[in-house]
């Protein structure tokens, strides 16, 4: 009988859970009807089906995007049944992610984080992997919060599987993974396993596709990212669109130069890096300023804009400049705006904790990994919001832990001149 009741009236935290997850997905459903570009799960229609049949083709992008996909292929891919189901589960795990955080104040602000991003809820209906990223980032960290090994090493891996970017991330934190010293194999084979992970991953990918590369995408990207016109790109404009008259390696290669690469696209992406070294200075400053500091989304502006033939002038297309996108456009400013602030109210905390010899302890040091470690592979290919976007929703419950634990620890010393003994003399500095 206690049983039943307990089903049938759940404790607070589930009923909490299911109305911020009904909430948030209710939230996204909205946002839905103002969209303007499709549902893209097509794409990834035949990849899917061709990992059913055993028959894969290509790896032009990874699998774990199609991996997911496949419980949903029924429901045909214009159905957005796959993308809130998703995002559901993204909003649940999240929100037991924010439980850790203790006090409500601050895991409130945290929670508030997800469905207040309006950019990352209009990216989880129109980029096909993003809600996909954003789940199994949230499931490898809340195993890894959990310390539970491996269903975050499951989760890590999935999450390289489906947006390569990741597999520093994944190795770091692995490697930070806390493991009995004492059982030596155990703790070997425990710290080398995102690593034997991302061996078995090249070494699939040889065999199935005759190259080693985990996304044959990649060298494309690598043009884009080094092309001699990037800077002129970051951060107004979507490169995609801005440089596709200039994205022939023909256009670049124009001597024997690297003659070991075997990939045209990656040795014009290296001849215009040793041809034109200011434009590659200016690019890689753009994309550091895009990845850290920016609190517009990066590119700026929706619509098409590209570069002429000639390379003289920027040709204006279809700008997309619809009231719903301005708007969202100022939801996402004011979100990374307030953001950066905590930000840099979380620094300021781990600098003074530094500083009075106070170690940070704990797995929550996880958070950080992602969105550190991501600007690696941002500065080897290129810096869009897209790719950011969840690793900084991730570090919201990290902030909010700091806060916490900054306020805690000037409740328990405002009584006493502790405080006034660290600030004076010119301790901190």
């Amino acid at each position: 009988m206690l049983k039943l009741k307990k089903l049938l009236i759940p404790d607070k935290a589930i009923r909490q859970a299911l109305v911020y997850v009904i909430f948030c997905t209710g939230l996204l459903i909205i946002v839905t009807q103002f969209v303007d570009l499709p549902f893209l799960f097509p794409r990834w229609d035949e990849k899917a089906n061709s990992i059913l049949s055993f028959n894969l083709k290509d790896n032009y992008y990874p699998p774990g995007a199609a991996l997911a996909l496949i419980p949903f292929l029924w429901a045909g891919s214009a159905s957005p049944i796959a993308v809130y189901f998703y995002y559901a589960l993204s909003a649940l795990v999240y929100f037991y992610i924010c439980q850790k955080i203790g006090k409500n104040k601050f895991k409130l602000i945290a929670l508030i984080a997800l469905p207040a991003n309006a950019y990352l809820t209009w990216l989880c209906i129109t980029s096909a992997d993003q809600v996909i990223e954003l789940l199994f980032l949230l499931l490898f960290a809340f195993y890894g919060l959990s310390n539970k090994f491996l269903p975050c090493l499951l989760f890590g891996w999935l999450l390289c599987l489906t947006r390569p970017a990741y597999w520093a991330a994944f190795i770091i934190i692995i490697l930070l993974y806390k493991i009995d010293r004492k059982k030596v194999i155990r703790f070997v084979l425990t710290k080398s396993a995102a690593l034997l992970l991302l061996i078995i991953t090249l070494l699939g990918n040889n065999f199935l596709f005759n190259s080693p590369s985990l996304a044959t995408s990649g060298s494309q990207t690598f043009l884009y990212s080094h092309n001699k016109y990037l800077y002129l790109s970051l951060p107004l404009f979507d490169i995609d669109v801005f440089l596709k008259n200039h994205m022939q390696p023909s256009e670049f290669i124009v001597n024997n130069e690297f003659s070991g690469v075997a990939d045209p696209r990656i040795k014009a992406g290296l001849i215009s890096i040793k041809e034109n070294p200011k434009n590659f200075i200016l690019a890689e400053i753009q994309k550091v300023n895009a990845y850290f500091f920016s609190v517009q989304k990066v590119p700026n502006l929706p619509g098409e804009y590209y570069l002429s033939n000639d390379a003289k002038s920027i040709v204006i297309g279809n700008e997309r400049l619809s009231w719903v996108i301005v708007l969202g456009n100022a939801a996402y400013f004011i979100y990374k705006v307030i953001w950066m602030i905590f930000f840099a109210l979380a620094l300021s905390y781990l600098f003074f904790f530094w500083r009075i010899g106070k170690k940070f302890e704990g797995s929550e040091i996880y958070l950080l990994v992602p969105f550190f470690s991501g600007i690696l592979p941002g500065l080897i290919f290129y810096v869009e919001s897209r790719f950011k976007t969840c690793t900084e929703l991730l570090i919201m419950p990290f902030l909010m832990l700091t806060l916490r634990n900054l306020f805690e620890f000037i409740d328990e010393h405002k009584n006493n001149n502790s405080i006034n003994n660290i600030f004076s003399n010119n301790n901190i500095l």
